[in-house]
């Protein structure tokens, strides 16, 4: 039997953190690909993801703040590593938090 605390009718599958930079947009890690949920979370500074292949840049893809201080949540992941993140200034972190349906 399992003993965790989760979102109802999903399982963990993956944990990653990692520090971005404005110099290089960085793909999600491979142990997240079977994620079809995504909480993501922002630290130090801003980010941008894309996720249609094309690297973000400081000044494109979709803007995640650090100041909310709440997890963003990504629905319907499809499992590709055209996932990409970047920082906007200086140096940022993210954490992301992979989740699947029970059993799949």
């Amino acid at each position: 039997m399992r003993n965790y605390v989760s979102p109802a009718g999903l399982e963990p599958i993956a944990f990653w953190t990692t520090s971005l930079t404005v110099s290089a947009a960085v793909s999600i890690k491979s142990t997240l690909l079977t994620a079809t949920v995504l909480d993501i979370s922002v630290e130090d500074q801003d980010v941008r993801l894309r996720h249609d292949g094309t690297d973000p840049t400081d000044t494109t893809g979709v803007l995640l703040g650090d100041s909310s201080g709440q997890p963003y949540r990504f629905e319907g992941y499809n499992g590709t590593s055209n996932f990409k993140a970047i920082a906007t200034t200086g140096t940022a972190k993210i954490s992301v938090m992979g989740w699947r349906p029970m059993g799949g």
